[in-house]
Order: structure tokens, then sequence, then C-alpha cells
């Protein structure tokens, strides 16, 4: 014997007192902070795409130069010396821009989550105020 289930359906109007304004109110403050958190990223993006390019230009500019130094080696003394300090040189310079790449990018993350941070402490604060 199957048993007869009867839905039902309430339609009720919400009293919110005030509480969809409110939503509405972060919800637009927390869309402007996202926007602000996109541009500082994208601005970031940007800044380290164009260090990373003038990264490359420099090392094809000296790996050029090394090949040039190297045809002009009368003994293979002079192309010994010229490989370890090219090496030296080489790790040098890819250690400093490694460096550099991770300040940027710690910048380009703070600068980033900072708007995002700012409002939803200012809505918990907000939120811990009506409270009380």
């Amino acid at each position: 014997m199957a048993r007869r289930v009867q839905a039902t359906s309430k339609t009720t109007q919400p009293n919110d007192n005030g509480q969809l304004e409110q939503l509405a109110a972060i919800n637009g403050a927390a869309m402007g902070a996202f926007a602000e958190a996109c541009q500082a990223y994208v601005k970031g993006v940007a800044l380290i795409n164009g260090e990373l390019a003038d990264f490359m230009n420099t090392r094809l500019r000296h790996d050029a130069e090394l090949g040039e130094a190297l045809a002009a080696c009368k003994d293979w003394n002079e192309v010994v010396t010229l490989q370890q300090d090219w090496y030296q040189e080489t790790a040098s310079e890819y250690q400093a821009e490694t460096s550099k790449l991770m300040e940027m990018a710690t910048k380009m993350a703070s600068e980033s989550w900072t708007p995002v941070y700012q409002q939803v402490n200012a809505t918990m604060e907000s939120a811990r105020k009506q409270r009380v």
C-alpha cells in the first residue's frame, strides 16, 4: 500500500528589517574591493612581464657578446677564462633577478589582497557594531 505525500508550499514575504539593503551594500563594497584587487594584480603582472622581458634582452646581449669574445680568443686558456667569467656573471645575474622577481611578486600579492582584506575587516567591524 503506497502512502501519498502531499507537497506543501508556503509563500512568505520576508520581514527583513532592512537586511536586504545591508546585504546589497556589503555586496557592492565587496565587488568594489574585488575590482581594486584585480586592477592591482593586472598592474603587478604587467610590471613582472616587463622586468622579465628586460632581463631576457640583457641576457641575450651578454650571450651574444660572449660568442663574439670567444671567436676572438687566441688560445684555450682565454676560452676557459671567458667561459668561467661568463658563468659567474650569469649565475649572479640570475640570482639577483630571482630576488627582484620575488620582491615584485610579494608586493603584487600584498597590493592585490589589501583592498579585499580591508573590506572584510570593515564588514566584520560593521557587523560587530550592529550586534552590540
